[in-house]
């Protein structure tokens, strides 16, 4: 993606995150600009790049990287007031973008798995620091970034 991206003039990275399959979460473009996606800069969005080679049946995206697909995007949610239904694969924001793979499309099929498991975090979460005392769900600690669920 990213060595496409630049091929089309991108200067930077062209997603705001990256998640590895042994779940790690990179930050690419600052969420304070606007994503790139195939030639075209992508406003009002967040783009997750998910690494991995999910274009034949037998490839499944690894745990550790289901979940931190999930507390990535509940944190997002929660941080910028979006709606888990406004969760959608970048070939609804371009024609052009490159197809999920048989796996992954699996996520935002029929059965809405990601928005589901998004809901699903973010009740849990609320819960917790409800029951906790704390006032801001994903954060246990002094220095913010570091306790974040998803990894940072």
């Amino acid at each position: 993606v990213v060595r496409r991206e630049k091929s089309r003039g991108s200067s930077y990275l062209p997603y705001h995150f990256y998640i590895s399959p042994s779940g790690d979460i990179f930050h690419g473009q600052s969420e304070s600009r606007c994503g790139y996606l195939e030639g075209q800069l992508v406003r009002d969005s967040f783009l997750v790049g998910i690494m991995g080679d999910y274009n034949q049946p037998t490839n499944f995206m690894p745990e550790p990287q289901q979940m931190a697909m999930i507390q990535l995007c509940a944190w997002l949610c929660y941080e910028n007031s979006i709606d888990s239904r406004n969760i959608i694969p970048a070939t609804q924001l371009s024609p052009e973008a490159e197809p999920l793979g048989e796996n992954l499309a699996n996520w935002f099929g029929p059965t809405q798995t990601l928005r589901s498991r998004v809901d699903s975090t973010l009740a849990q979460e609320m819960t917790e620091q409800k029951e906790e005392g704390l006032r801001h769900p994903f954060y246990r600690g002094e220095n913010r970034q570091d306790e974040i669920s998803t990894g940072f």
